[in-house]
């Protein structure tokens, strides 16, 4: 009579890394974002433990999704409407129409990334959260995200145990959006973000085609750096990029001490 041996769960080696929140795009979830960077991924997990943070507005399925991933809904955004492309960079705008960044949409956002936070540190993730990678709308979400952390740091109302270092970008349109209250502070039309980051973008991206600036733009040309690629708008699979891309990234982990150095 055979037994059968129940297999011992592989330790995983991510658990005490540092901690990158991952936001999707829009029309998309988080499920679909860990397949769509796996290649980045597979590089990143050596230094990072990412976290994948479910968008807090149920929306219809982005492009592209549909047809490979039409099974995998509900699909989600950090917004619950569209953008219209910005024309007065650098600066700060809000979404138009009926999707203006109100307190009830930044509660959702600060709920959603608080959420992702917490059930992580239920799962044993102990790193330090150092910083961000967004693509399309999540990486707008974050650089925004980015922003207020600044502007709060500026005036001493930082009350988190949080402290982003950093923040991987691609495809990230503009403009960076105000996530503040009016009863906090407001701010500046011309501020730009300064927090260090890494922007990616395909010269063939048909999303951001019909936009003057992207949110490369609204950075500080001291703290951004940039890498193009041949492609549409995607999240890097092919070798030459994504390690072009992590070096890029291993390199403002380590000069803003997000990692040891390198």
């Amino acid at each position: 009579m055979s037994s059968t041996i129940p297999k011992i769960p592989k330790p995983d080696p991510t658990i005490h890394h540092p901690r990158i929140l991952c936001l999707h795009g829009g029309g998309t979830n988080a499920k679909i974002m860990k397949i769509q960077c796996r290649a980045l991924r597979a590089k990143l997990e050596t230094s990072f433990r990412l976290v994948y943070v479910e968008g807090p507005f149920i929306t219809h399925a982005g492009p592209g999704i549909s047809g490979v991933y039409e099974k995998w809904g509900p699909f989600r955004n950090w917004m619950p409407g569209a953008i219209e492309p910005d024309e007065s960079l650098p600066g700060v705008a809000s979404y138009s129409g009926s999707s203006k960044v109100d307190a009830r949409i930044i509660a959702s956002i600060d709920q959603a990334i608080q959420s992702a936070m917490d059930e992580d540190d239920r799962a044993g993730g102990t790193g330090p959260w150092v910083g961000f990678l967004g693509f399309s709308r999540g990486a707008q979400t974050a650089a925004s995200l980015l922003l207020r952390q600044q502007e709060r740091q500026k005036r001493g109302l930082v009350a988190s145990t949080t402290d982003f270092r950093f923040a991987l970008l691609i495809a990230a349109p503009a403009p960076l959006l105000n996530m503040n209250t009016s009863s906090e502070f407001q701010i500046g039309s011309t501020v730009q973000l300064t927090i260090p980051t890494v922007h990616v973008y395909g010269s063939r991206d048909s999303m951001l085609r019909d936009f003057t600036h992207v949110l490369y733009d609204c950075c500080t040309p001291t703290s951004a750096r940039r890498y193009d690629w041949d492609a549409d708008h995607q999240i890097p699979l092919k070798t030459i990029d994504v390690d072009a891309i992590i070096q890029m990234v291993m390199q403002v982990a380590s000069e803003t001490g997000a990692i040891g150095d390198i």
